[in-house]
Parts: C-alpha cells; structure tokens; sequence
C-alpha cells in the first residue's frame, strides 16, 4: 500500500447501468385528474370537511370521516379554488387574489378553520 486511497466503484454500474430501471417506480402511479377550478365550481357545503382524501379514518373516532362527501373531480389540495368569487368572499371574509397573496402558512391557517382543508 502506498497510503493513497482505494475506492471500489465497480458496483456503481451494476445499479445504474440498465436505464429501463430509472422510470420501474412510475409504472404503477395512476395521474390523477381533477376538474378545471375555473371552469367547475362547488358550494362551500360540499367541499368542506372530510379531509383530503374520500374515507380517511377520523384519528379522534378511528373511524371513516365522511370524506365521500366531496366531489371526486375536486383536487383535495385546491378545495378553496372551487368557490365561486361571491361565496370565497362569504367565507374567507377576503377576495381570492387577496388570499393568494397570503403567506402559505396564512392561507393554510385559514382553510383549516374554514374546514376546506
């Protein structure tokens, strides 16, 4: 040894080297469509509650929420996109652009307490 550093690399090729493995864990994702926000809107009824997701489990009761409730084409993560103007108003007390504007934080705060999380 000549007190230099030996690194084996040669197993580096062995997982890299098929590029069919690069897209194995995109098989089975499904995309997801929702419906346009601007084109397809709900009432605040319907949209709030029920989690994210249709038949999360409540932590509190364990037991399924209810979330069925929302329409299946609403993107879970945009519910509030889905109020008419007048109705995003009503509830929000602020106009949509106004909302927008808010930090992330602010905007998720107050669709928690709306219940349009």
């Amino acid at each position: 040894s000549d007190g230099t550093w030996q690194v084996d690399t040669s197993y580096i090729s062995h997982r890299t080297g098929d590029p069919n493995n690069l897209s194995r864990n995109l098989e089975g994702v499904q995309e997801t469509t929702y419906a346009d926000p601007s084109e397809k809107k709900y009432s605040y009824e319907e949209l709030k509650g029920g989690g994210n997701r249709p038949g999360d489990v409540d932590p509190k009761t364990k037991e399924l929420n209810g979330g069925g409730n929302r329409p299946t084409d609403v993107d879970p993560k945009k519910k509030e996109l889905y109020l008419t103007d007048e109705e995003f108003e009503v509830v929000f007390g602020m106009t949509p652009s106004d909302f927008t504007n808010l930090p992330k934080w602010k905007q998720q705060n107050l669709k928690k307490a709306k219940d349009v999380f």
